[in-house]
């Protein structure tokens, strides 16, 4: 399965982009209405309509097989799964609207198999056919009527100095174009319909009038081309004027020299005013809502382009190298510029009162208890009340969340690790005496020496030897070391669990450093402290959930520790 980031799919895409631009929007119902034969290898058209149609073909072969991002803010998971691949495509793709345009390609192909088809009802059902290849422009009009083209705009304001303005109005111009051409055709095979009507026949397969062929243009329908003069006019002559009527239809300025008198005429007219209409106050709308948008954005955006102007003088004056540059250009575009965008989720959580901040963070991080070990030894009530005080955060990438005196950058320091922080999304690199020396990826939990220090005062907080450093953004929740210590010293039970589910995960381990004489350490003071709890009448330190024989899992060291239960109480491990 090929990642959707692949340079190579890349280059597919603004292949198969291109065609649907040019050949899909425009060519195909000129083709239609003024080049029927499509049947005939020595047509350029026809081997034209062939190979794109089993382009079509592969472009649904390929999709199949392109794996699809989950994207949370600024972090993003590949999914590359076979089968959950095509059935993302299927579903949440454009195949829908990919499978109907190939079957015309597969009508040509037997067609052209027997050497065309003989009759001008074959040709002109394998244009009826050629139409579906336009759902293909459902594509193109959901990228040419969303907001992803502004994601471009900076990128080309960079490169080629034009402003904004023009970019948005090049969209609009390409819109009012196709609609335009659409309606040319349309307007230009009502003529030709109504011609061959005239001699009950189907339109001829070379896209010529009957009443040219049989030179009889006086017994022609009173069609616009007649009134204008037009009926045997060049292909080229005929579809300016059509075009030429179907910009004065959207733009309700009706000139006069070109009309319906026709039934068939005044219907299809009445149709194309009605779409024109609608389409001309698309693009008063989009022009208003456009000028409103670039009013109240033109600030923020005039804001990054000068703070990225000062960074290349600024990069420029220092010879700082263009790679290097680069880097930083990209952080200012992918994390400065949506920084405040990225903080709403801490904001919102801040605005709200107690109650309903304590619920809406219980209900966001009570799934993180299931997936992180030593959270999960820890009963859910626990858990529910410690949830509730969670406080949201994020760090873009490259800062240091907690690091002691002396670590971390060399200034604004953040002295010691005074919260227990609960790795939602991304990852965190751990940094000793300079050097990486572990990774931390979502969802997990480090601070965690602040619950073991309730039960020895002399371990040491993480921050004494590591300092934590975000490599992509990371979203973390945090409850700070009073109220958790004093809450774990309330609950003895709580505390205990907790202590259980630490010296049980292999990734607190190794953060913290538990080495063999450690563990035996925290096993005696878990034993002594479940006494107490008993005596109290708290609850139990319960054996792991997955242990076959009720006795408690043997810790991360697994060096010759284990301990049995009798008769329903725990005794004291046997080393």
């Amino acid at each position: 399965v090929m990642s959707p980031f692949s340079m190579y799919y890349a280059i597919w895409q603004y292949f198969m982009m291109f065609i649907d631009f040019t050949y899909t929007a425009f060519w195909v119902p000129y083709s239609v209405v003024f080049v029927l034969e499509d049947c005939e290898w020595n047509r350029t058209s026809a081997v034209l309509d062939f190979v794109v149609g089993w382009l079509y073909v592969a472009d649904i072969l390929i999709n199949l097989r392109v794996g699809y991002a989950v994207v949370y803010k600024l972090s993003r998971t590949l999914e590359l799964g076979s089968w959950r691949a095509a059935v993302f495509y299927v579903v949440n793709g454009t195949f829908l609207v990919d499978l109907p345009a190939t079957i015309p390609v597969f009508i040509q192909t037997i067609c052209l198999g027997i050497d065309g088809a003989e009759t001008n009802f074959g040709i002109n059902l394998t244009q009826i056919m050629r139409l579906l290849r336009l759902l293909r422009l459902a594509r193109a009009l959901r990228l040419l009527l969303s907001d992803a083209l502004d994601v471009a705009r900076v990128g080309v304001k960079r490169v080629t100095g034009a402003k904004m303005v023009w970019f948005q109005s090049m969209q609009v111009i390409i819109l009012f174009a196709w609609t335009a051409h659409l309606m040319a055709c349309a307007w230009y095979y009502t003529a030709v319909i109504e011609d061959a009507a005239t001699f009950n026949r189907f339109p001829h397969r070379e896209g010529r009038l009957w009443s040219c062929v049989e030179g009889m243009e006086a017994e022609a329908a009173d069609t616009w081309l007649k009134r204008t003069g037009l009926l045997c006019a060049p292909n080229a002559q005929k579809y300016c004027a059509a075009f030429y009527f179907a910009t004065m239809t959207i733009t309700t300025v009706g000139y006069g020299d070109i009309s319906a008198d026709t039934n068939a005429e005044r219907g299809v007219a009445i149709v194309m005013m009605f779409l024109g209409a609608l389409f001309f106050g698309y693009i008063v709308s989009t022009t208003t809502l456009f000028l409103e948008k670039y009013s109240v954005q033109k600030k923020e955006v005039q804001e990054y382009l000068d703070k990225i102007d000062v960074v290349d003088a600024w990069a420029k004056n220092r010879k700082i190298p263009r790679s290097l540059n680069l880097k930083i250009r990209s952080y200012y575009q992918v994390v400065w510029s949506k920084a405040e965008e990225l903080q709403c989720e801490k904001n919102i959580l801040m605005e709200l009162p107690f109650p309903l901040r304590a619920a809406a963070a219980e209900h966001i991080t009570m799934p993180l208890w299931e997936h992180v070990t030593c959270l999960s030894y820890m009963d859910r009530k626990h858990w529910q009340h410690i949830s509730s005080r969670l406080r949201a955060e994020w760090f873009p990438p490259g800062d240091f969340i907690a690091n002691a005196p002396g670590h971390g950058t060399g200034v604004g320091l953040r002295q010691y690790v005074d919260s227990l922080w609960v790795l939602e999304r991304g990852k965190i690199v751990c940094v000793r005496d300079g050097e990486e020396f572990m990774y931390i990826t979502g969802p997990q939990v480090f601070g965690c020496s602040l619950v073991l220090k309730l039960l020895d005062s002399s371990f040491p907080l993480e921050t004494d030897y590591v300092a934590f450093m975000s490599t992509t953004p990371v979203w973390l929740w945090r409850i700070n070391k009073e109220y958790l210590q004093r809450y774990l010293q309330r609950n003895k039970d709580a505390l205990a669990q907790f202590v259980q589910g630490i010296i049980f995960d292999p990734v607190q381990a190794d953060l913290l450093e538990i080495d063999f004489e450690t563990e035996r350490k925290f096993y005696d003071i878990l034993l002594e402290l479940k006494g107490d709890v008993k005596g109290e009448g708290g609850g139990e330190v319960e054996p792991a959930a997955d242990s076959d024989d009720g006795n408690l899992r043997r810790g991360v060291s697994r060096a010759g520790i284990s301990t049995i239960e009798e008769n329903g109480k725990w005794i004291k491990a046997l080393f």
